[in-house]
Protein backbone atom coordinates (compact mmCIF):
# COMPACT_ATOMS: atom_id res chain seq x y z
CA UNK A 1 0.00 0.00 0.00
CA UNK A 2 1.63 3.71 -0.66
CA UNK A 3 1.55 6.35 1.55
CA UNK A 4 1.46 9.82 0.45
CA UNK A 5 0.87 13.13 1.55
CA UNK A 6 -1.13 15.14 -1.03
CA UNK A 7 0.24 19.50 -0.93
CA UNK A 8 -1.30 22.03 -2.66
CA UNK A 9 0.87 24.40 -3.58
CA UNK A 10 -0.54 28.31 -5.16
CA UNK A 11 2.50 29.78 -6.56
CA UNK A 12 2.63 33.22 -8.51
CA UNK A 13 5.40 33.27 -11.22
CA UNK A 14 6.11 35.81 -13.92
CA UNK A 15 4.58 34.67 -17.49
CA UNK A 16 7.68 35.92 -19.79
CA UNK A 17 6.58 37.00 -23.09
CA UNK A 18 9.23 37.04 -25.96
CA UNK A 19 9.34 38.20 -29.78
CA UNK A 20 10.32 35.20 -31.60
CA UNK A 21 12.59 35.77 -34.39
CA UNK A 22 9.68 34.48 -36.73
CA UNK A 23 7.50 36.63 -35.12
CA UNK A 24 9.13 40.17 -35.93
CA UNK A 25 6.69 42.82 -35.15
CA UNK A 26 4.13 40.99 -32.73
CA UNK A 27 3.71 42.99 -29.60
CA UNK A 28 5.75 42.19 -26.70
CA UNK A 29 4.71 43.78 -23.26
CA UNK A 30 7.35 46.09 -21.15
CA UNK A 31 5.73 44.72 -17.95
CA UNK A 32 4.30 41.00 -18.58
CA UNK A 33 1.41 40.05 -17.28
CA UNK A 34 2.18 37.01 -14.50
CA UNK A 35 -0.17 34.01 -14.11
CA UNK A 36 -1.26 32.07 -11.13
CA UNK A 37 -0.32 28.14 -11.29
CA UNK A 38 -1.27 25.26 -8.84
CA UNK A 39 1.47 21.95 -8.26
CA UNK A 40 -0.97 19.40 -7.20
CA UNK A 41 2.00 17.06 -5.97
CA UNK A 42 2.13 13.58 -3.53
CA UNK A 43 4.90 12.51 -2.05
CA UNK A 44 5.35 8.72 -2.93
CA UNK A 45 6.56 6.89 -0.44
CA UNK A 46 7.67 3.59 -2.35
CA UNK A 47 9.35 4.93 -4.81
CA UNK A 48 10.75 7.71 -2.94
CA UNK A 49 9.73 10.51 -5.33
CA UNK A 50 7.65 13.62 -5.28
CA UNK A 51 4.69 13.45 -8.48
CA UNK A 52 2.35 15.77 -9.67
CA UNK A 53 0.86 17.72 -12.14
CA UNK A 54 0.92 21.73 -12.84
CA UNK A 55 -2.42 23.25 -14.22
CA UNK A 56 -1.57 26.80 -15.46
CA UNK A 57 -4.23 29.32 -16.32
CA UNK A 58 -3.77 32.54 -18.19
CA UNK A 59 -5.36 36.05 -18.26
CA UNK A 60 -5.57 38.13 -20.66
CA UNK A 61 -6.18 41.86 -19.27
CA UNK A 62 -5.45 44.03 -22.50
CA UNK A 63 -8.01 45.06 -24.59
CA UNK A 64 -6.75 43.45 -27.65
CA UNK A 65 -6.81 39.50 -28.62
CA UNK A 66 -3.05 38.14 -28.09
CA UNK A 67 -2.84 35.68 -31.18
CA UNK A 68 0.80 34.51 -30.53
CA UNK A 69 2.17 33.71 -27.09
CA UNK A 70 6.06 32.32 -26.27
CA UNK A 71 6.29 31.23 -22.70
CA UNK A 72 9.79 31.63 -21.32
CA UNK A 73 9.94 28.58 -18.90
CA UNK A 74 12.51 27.98 -16.76
CA UNK A 75 13.10 24.71 -14.63
CA UNK A 76 15.22 24.83 -11.46
CA UNK A 77 17.29 22.20 -10.01
CA UNK A 78 15.00 19.14 -7.78
CA UNK A 79 15.07 20.67 -4.56
CA UNK A 80 13.58 18.57 -1.28
CA UNK A 81 9.90 19.30 0.34
CA UNK A 82 9.71 19.91 4.03
CA UNK A 83 7.49 17.93 5.84
CA UNK A 84 6.22 18.93 9.34
CA UNK A 85 6.57 16.69 12.48
CA UNK A 86 3.20 16.69 12.79
CA UNK A 87 2.80 14.93 9.08
CA UNK A 88 5.87 12.57 9.63
CA UNK A 89 3.90 11.54 12.69
CA UNK A 90 0.28 10.87 10.77
CA UNK A 91 2.69 9.09 8.50
CA UNK A 92 4.43 6.05 10.89
CA UNK A 93 0.57 6.05 12.83
CA UNK A 94 -0.68 4.99 9.66
CA UNK A 95 2.25 2.49 8.47
CA UNK A 96 1.44 -1.27 8.87
CA UNK A 97 3.77 -2.97 11.13
CA UNK A 98 4.92 -5.44 8.63
CA UNK A 99 6.34 -5.40 4.73
CA UNK A 100 6.49 -1.40 4.56
CA UNK A 101 9.34 -1.82 1.81
CA UNK A 102 11.81 1.62 2.22
CA UNK A 103 8.82 4.03 3.44
CA UNK A 104 10.31 3.50 6.99
CA UNK A 105 13.88 4.73 6.28
CA UNK A 106 12.43 7.67 3.90
CA UNK A 107 10.45 8.86 7.21
CA UNK A 108 13.37 8.22 9.51
CA UNK A 109 15.55 10.55 7.39
CA UNK A 110 13.45 12.94 7.58
CA UNK A 111 12.67 12.67 10.64
CA UNK A 112 16.24 12.27 12.84
CA UNK A 113 16.89 15.80 12.55
CA UNK A 114 13.81 16.97 13.79
CA UNK A 115 12.41 17.55 17.44
CA UNK A 116 9.83 14.79 17.78
CA UNK A 117 9.62 13.47 21.47
CA UNK A 118 6.11 11.20 21.39
CA UNK A 119 7.47 7.69 22.34
CA UNK A 120 5.30 5.85 20.32
CA UNK A 121 6.43 7.24 16.68
CA UNK A 122 10.01 6.27 17.22
CA UNK A 123 8.78 3.08 18.81
CA UNK A 124 6.57 1.62 15.96
CA UNK A 125 9.22 3.56 13.46
CA UNK A 126 12.20 1.20 14.85
CA UNK A 127 9.92 -1.94 14.72
CA UNK A 128 9.14 -0.73 11.28
CA UNK A 129 12.38 -0.34 10.38
CA UNK A 130 13.67 -3.34 11.92
CA UNK A 131 11.25 -5.54 9.95
CA UNK A 132 12.22 -4.11 6.36
CA UNK A 133 16.21 -4.36 7.50
CA UNK A 134 17.20 -0.99 8.67
CA UNK A 135 19.31 -2.21 11.53
CA UNK A 136 21.51 0.77 12.52
CA UNK A 137 17.91 3.00 11.77
CA UNK A 138 16.07 0.69 13.89
CA UNK A 139 18.56 0.48 16.52
CA UNK A 140 18.74 4.62 16.87
CA UNK A 141 15.06 4.81 17.03
CA UNK A 142 14.40 2.69 19.77
CA UNK A 143 17.52 4.36 21.50
CA UNK A 144 15.68 7.76 21.77
CA UNK A 145 12.58 5.64 22.95
CA UNK A 146 15.15 4.84 26.37
CA UNK A 147 15.37 8.18 27.52
CA UNK A 148 12.30 9.55 26.97
CA UNK A 149 9.64 9.50 29.99
CA UNK A 150 8.25 6.53 29.49
CA UNK A 151 6.76 3.25 31.48
CA UNK A 152 9.42 1.03 32.33
CA UNK A 153 7.96 -1.96 30.38
CA UNK A 154 8.78 0.30 26.93
CA UNK A 155 12.61 0.95 28.42
CA UNK A 156 12.59 -3.30 29.07
CA UNK A 157 11.32 -3.55 25.68
CA UNK A 158 13.32 -0.63 23.86
CA UNK A 159 16.43 -2.03 26.02
CA UNK A 160 15.75 -5.43 24.50
CA UNK A 161 15.85 -4.32 21.16
CA UNK A 162 18.84 -2.88 21.37
CA UNK A 163 20.31 -5.48 22.27
CA UNK A 164 18.96 -7.41 19.50
CA UNK A 165 20.11 -5.30 16.77
CA UNK A 166 23.29 -5.07 18.51
CA UNK A 167 23.24 -9.31 18.01
CA UNK A 168 22.03 -9.30 14.35
CA UNK A 169 24.95 -6.14 13.76
CA UNK A 170 27.49 -8.61 14.98
CA UNK A 171 28.54 -6.98 18.69
CA UNK A 172 27.54 -9.41 20.58
CA UNK A 173 29.50 -7.70 24.01
CA UNK A 174 27.39 -4.38 23.34
CA UNK A 175 24.34 -6.94 23.19
CA UNK A 176 24.83 -8.06 26.28
CA UNK A 177 25.16 -4.56 27.95
CA UNK A 178 21.96 -3.98 26.84
CA UNK A 179 20.28 -7.03 27.91
CA UNK A 180 21.36 -6.32 30.83
CA UNK A 181 20.21 -2.94 31.25
CA UNK A 182 16.81 -4.61 30.25
CA UNK A 183 16.73 -6.34 33.28
CA UNK A 184 17.01 -3.25 35.99
CA UNK A 185 13.32 -2.15 34.38
CA UNK A 186 12.11 -5.45 34.07
CA UNK A 187 8.36 -5.21 36.16
CA UNK A 188 7.50 -8.71 35.61
CA UNK A 189 5.37 -8.08 32.74
CA UNK A 190 5.56 -9.05 28.93
CA UNK A 191 5.47 -7.19 25.99
CA UNK A 192 4.04 -8.64 22.92
CA UNK A 193 5.02 -8.27 19.11
CA UNK A 194 2.25 -10.26 16.95
CA UNK A 195 3.31 -9.20 13.78
CA UNK A 196 6.59 -10.76 14.56
CA UNK A 197 5.78 -13.71 16.90
CA UNK A 198 7.37 -12.30 19.61
CA UNK A 199 6.73 -12.13 24.09
CA UNK A 200 9.54 -10.66 25.76
CA UNK A 201 10.04 -10.83 29.32
CA UNK A 202 12.72 -11.93 31.81
CA UNK A 203 12.60 -15.43 29.91
CA UNK A 204 13.23 -14.06 26.92
CA UNK A 205 16.09 -11.98 27.76
CA UNK A 206 17.93 -14.90 30.04
CA UNK A 207 17.83 -16.96 26.87
CA UNK A 208 19.24 -14.09 24.30
CA UNK A 209 21.93 -13.97 27.07
CA UNK A 210 22.82 -17.65 26.39
CA UNK A 211 22.02 -17.51 22.63
CA UNK A 212 22.20 -14.51 20.44
CA UNK A 213 18.99 -13.27 18.75
CA UNK A 214 18.99 -14.22 15.05
CA UNK A 215 16.10 -13.35 13.03
CA UNK A 216 14.84 -14.83 9.64
CA UNK A 217 11.91 -12.42 7.96
CA UNK A 218 9.05 -14.30 7.78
Amino acid sequence: MKRVITILFIMLAPLVVTLHSSQEGFWVPYDPPKCHYLIDARIDLEKGKVEGKETITLKNDSEHPIRVLAIDWKISASYSIDITAEQLIKLVEDLNWKREGNAPLLIYEKAKNQNIDKRSFWFKLGLVLFDSGYYPESFTAMEKVTVMETSKLYKFTAFTWLGHLKDLLGDREEALKYYQEALVHDTGESMGHSSLGINMNRQWIEKRQKTPFSWKKK
